[in-house]
């Protein structure tokens, strides 16, 4: 069996938004690889530190002179960690868009491996500026997938959910109306298997009323599980 064991070791700072993550990696092949990987732009939590080294372990077990491998997600094992084929993400802090274009949602973000399969879950609650304006729903990710399925469920009042499938990026969870400022739960779950292309996979949304703001609410998460 392929493996790689994924040691961690210092994450820094240099100010708010730029995390740096250093790690020593041992393949089954007897192969050590040592690394540092640079976040810019927004912080990030653990989970997608994680998510992003377990990438860059794949790619560089791929292409490791005297001893490449094939290596699936989960047979990258994050030591030190528990349940680390579980990578979780949070909202921590209420996000509101008024742009009738999807835009991803903040820190609802994992980093995919090329080549690899992946469960994903999305679960929060949002709340609208009115009744008549709705939130909606989809995803963006590596270019090329050669498969990603979607269900969502996005409550318009209590007990009134409105459920759809999509198959592509940025087709959307269409929800009409809302229960305004009464927050009201949304979720969505999916597969996706990645091709040539690893990045960014991201939850995303939109207002369905140009200029009338959606929010999804703080406490709002991401599960990734590495499968198959």
């Amino acid at each position: 069996m392929a493996f790689a064991n994924v040691f961690l070791g210092e994450i820094s700072a240099t100010n708010a938004t730029d995390l740096r993550v250093s790690f020593v990696v041992m393949n089954s092949a007897g192969k050590v690889l040592s690394d540092q990987l640079a976040f810019a732009g927004s912080a990030r939590g653990l989970g997608q530190l994680t998510s992003a080294v377990r990438a860059q372990v794949i790619t560089w077990a791929a292409t490791v002179a005297g001893g490449s491998l094939t290596l699936k997600p989960s047979e990258v094992w994050m030591c030190g960690l528990a349940d680390d084929q579980v990578t979780g993400v949070r909202v921590s802090a209420d996000a509101p868009t008024s742009n009738p274009a999807f835009i991803d949602v903040p820190n609802l973000q994992f980093i995919l491996a090329p080549n690899a399969n992946y469960k994903f879950e999305f679960t929060g609650a949002y709340t609208s500026a009115a009744a008549t304006t709705g939130m909606q729903l989809s995803v963006n990710g590596p270019a090329s997938p050669t498969f990603m399925r979607a269900v969502g469920t996005i409550y318009t009042a209590a007990a009134t959910p409105f459920s759809a499938a999509i198959g592509s990026y940025d087709a959307p969870i269409a929800a009409l109306n809302s229960g305004a400022s009464t927050a009201l739960p949304f979720s969505l779950v999916g597969t996706i298997s990645t091709a040539a292309n690893g990045g960014a996979f991201s939850l995303r949304f939109r207002t369905e009323v140009n200029g009338n703001a959606v929010t999804i609410l703080r406490g709002s998460f991401g599960e990734l599980v590495a499968i198959g």
